[in-house]
């Protein structure tokens, strides 16, 4: 009887958890949602934090070895479930932009690096600039 409730409750943490994580990353809005913060933050060292609270920041993804490209918020998650990170997120790391980066790239607050081995400053400041110019193009099509 013991182990059919354990196998009981393991096939509900399962779903329950599947749950979770299929909620995350619907949009592209690079707003984070609040369920999107609190699951970055209960799964990301305080390291990999580096103390930032994700609640409603705006945020710019990017991935390769010197964090070369950007990727939307949606394939972010998707990359961490297909990676099987949806324990400890591996590999990424965030960073604050400061308040002059804030300002040209349009009001991003940060940046997350997704399995990226350095990050390039010409790449930093080429991705500020793409982000300024992508929220310039979604503020003409409103």
């Amino acid at each position: 009887m013991k182990q059919q409730i354990t196998f009981l409750f393991f096939f509900i943490s399962i779903s329950l958890f599947s749950q979770e994580i299929n909620q995350l990353g619907l949009t592209d809005n690079p707003v984070l949602t609040l369920e999107e913060a609190q699951y970055l933050m209960q799964h990301m060292s305080e390291e990999q934090r580096q103390g930032i609270d994700l609640t409603n920041k705006k945020v710019l993804f990017v991935t390769g070895s010197s964090g070369g490209r950007l990727i939307s918020k949606s394939t972010y998650f998707k990359n961490i479930t297909m990676n099987n990170e949806t324990d400890n997120i591996r590999g990424s790391w965030i960073f604050e932009l400061t308040e002059k980066e804030k300002i040209n790239s349009g009001g991003y607050d940060i940046f997350i690096a997704h399995w990226s081995k350095t990050i390039v400053n010409s790449n930093r400041k080429r991705h500020i600039k793409t982000a300024a110019k992508t929220e310039q193009m979604s503020l003409l099509d409103k």
